[in-house]
C-alpha cells in the first residue's frame, strides 16, 4: 500500500473559488437591501393610500415670517381618518381654517354655536383633541399655530 500523495490545488482555481464566493455574498446583501427598501415602500405606500392628506388653503400662510406645517384630522367612529395639512405663520382661529377648506369641497362642515354637528354628514359627539390632548366640543376660542396638531374625533 502506497502512502496518498497531497495533492497540491492550483493557485489559480483557489483565487477563483474565493472570488465566486466572495461575489455570491454580494449579491445576497445587495439582495437583502433591495428586499428591505421594497418591503419599505409597500408598506408606506399602503399607509399612505389609507389616509388621504389634502392640503389647507394657503390663504393662512402669510402673516409672519416662520412657516410650520400643522395638522387637522378627521377620525369617523368607521376607522376612516382623514388628514389636512398646511404651512402656517403665526396663529388663526381653528373655525376660519375648517370654513375655509371646506369650501374647496373636499369636506362639508356644519356647526351650530360652536359646537361640530356633523362632517360630510356624519353626525354624533365631535370631540376635539389638541397635541394629543382633549380640548372639549367647541371650536370657539380655538388657534392653529404652526407645529399644531387638531383631531376631531367622532364618539
Amino acid at each position: 500500500m502506497t502512502p496518498k500523495k497531497n495533492k497540491k490545488i492550483n493557485p489559480h482555481l483557489r483565487d477563483l473559488f474565493y472570488w465566486i464566493i466572495f461575489g455570491l455574498a454580494a449579491a445576497i446583501v445587495i439582495w437583502l437591501i433591495l428586499f428591505t427598501r421594497d418591503s419599505y415602500e409597500k408598506e408606506t405606500t399602503s399607509l399612505s393610500q389609507d389616509t388621504n392628506i389634502y392640503n389647507i388653503p394657503d390663504k393662512f400662510a402669510d402673516r409672519t415670517p416662520i412657516l410650520k406645517k400643522s395638522w387637522v384630522e378627521f377620525s369617523f367612529k368607521n376607522g376612516e381618518k382623514r388628514l389636512f395639512e398646511g404651512e402656517f405663520r403665526g396663529d388663526f382661529p381653528l373655525s376660519d381654517i375648517l370654513e375655509e377648506t371646506s369650501k374647496s369641497g373636499l369636506f362639508e362642515i356644519q356647526t351650530q354655536e360652536g359646537k361640530i354637528m356633523s362632517i360630510d354628514g356624519k353626525t354624533g359627539n365631535w370631540r376635539i383633541y389638541h397635541n394629543n390632548e382633549a380640548a372639549g366640543v367647541y371650536l370657539d376660542g380655538l388657534r392653529i399655530n404652526g407645529g399644531d396638531k387638531y383631531i376631531l374625533k367622532q364618539e
